[in-house]
């Protein structure tokens, strides 16, 4: 890996049904289901699979690439891999924030502009990034389906059997329906890539001072002003307070207001649990705005940059939207 200039990914493909509820006639019979489901994936995967990969799936194949910083990397699924020079393998870059309240509250000085440096060749800039999507690419993809397959064959008999007006029709319709749904599909993907497009400029504390920067350089261990607008991190409010709407990422209409973090509160981190109402996540928009904020006056409503890029709220979910497993769910 110290020379390479690609990496094999491998990505198992996920089959079968799986129940929450262990028992009963039907969980028997989705058993064995899936072990059938298994048995055959693992022939197909053994007669047409690379070898070493006993488990149906696909490979991908990643670039390495060079940042500015000489450091080796390549990107997959939307999140980036350094190479470790110690351990001689690549590893997903991220900065992780952990402690008390009052450990986190120590930070409230921010960074140095060396420890930024160390940072950003760690983790990469703040952004989250999309292949570009493709209308030719996902018309491939769509009628490479067995469903055009089957089709195809369909109308090629009619077509032997001077069946041709028939063939004629569906041909039309199935061309049809796929292309429609190709570029519905592409569409979309369009629509999702420009979720991942974020651009803007945040007031951050860099060697004592407050600068403006563009977002994508921010690191996790800064701390920034709290300002109307969106979000561009996963931050925790250190002084002050935020209303916050978070329709974008649970729904709910409702603003809800975010508090300073409690110093005497004893946990570690928890942006689920013990945390949640000191949380301001990315994607999500601030309404308020710190009316004491000026440039001769330091704001009182701080955060704590935690989480940026695809480890954000918003990355995760964007990550499940494209590459999830897909989910199954069962009716009473």
């Amino acid at each position: 890996l110290r020379e390479a200039t690609h990496v094999a990914v491998f990505i198992p493909d996920s089959r079968g049904v799986e129940l929450l509820v262990k028992d009963g006639v039907e969980w028997n019979v989705t058993h064995i289901f899936n072990l059938f489901h298994h048995s055959f994936d693992s022939t197909l995967a053994f007669l047409f699979s690379e070898p070493g990969h006993k488990e149906p799936g696909q490979t991908a194949y990643c670039p390495v690439e060079r940042d500015i910083n000489n450091v080796r990397y390549f990107e997959f699924r939307m999140r980036r891999y350094n190479f470790n020079t110690e351990t001689g393998a690549f590893q997903p870059a991220e900065v992780y924030m952990k402690g008390t309240a009052a450990d986190l509250l120590a930070l409230k000085d921010g960074l140095t502009s060396a420890m930024v440096r160390d940072r950003e060749a760690a983790i990469g800039a703040n952004v989250v990034t999309m292949e570009n999507p493709s209308l030719v690419r996902t018309l491939l993809k769509e009628f490479s389906r067995i469903f055009y397959v089957y089709q195809n064959f369909m109308a090629w008999s009619w077509f032997n059997y001077s069946y041709w007006h028939m063939g004629i029709v569906n041909t039309l319709v199935y061309i049809t329906g796929g292309v429609t749904v190709s570029v519905v599909n592409w569409k979309n993907a369009k629509r999702l890539q420009q979720l991942c497009r974020v651009e803007g400029t945040v007031e951050v504390l860099r060697d004592g001072r407050f600068v403006t920067l563009d977002q994508a350089h921010l690191v996790p261990g800064d701390v920034i002003n709290i300002q109307a607008g969106v979000a561009y991190c996963d931050m925790l409010v250190l002084t002050g307070e935020a209303v916050v709407d978070e329709s974008s990422l649970t729904g709910e209409s409702m603003p809800v207001a975010k508090v300073s973090v409690d110093p005497t509160n004893p946990h570690e981190f928890d942006p689920v649990h013990h945390h949640k109402h000191n949380m301001i996540y990315a994607g999500t928009i601030v309404i308020n705005q710190d009316p004491e904020a000026t440039t001769w006056r330091p704001p009182t409503n701080t955060a704590l940059v935690m989480k940026t890029g695809s480890y954000t709220m918003k990355g995760e979910m964007l990550r499940e939207m494209f590459y999830g497993k897909p989910k199954k769910f069962q009716f009473d």
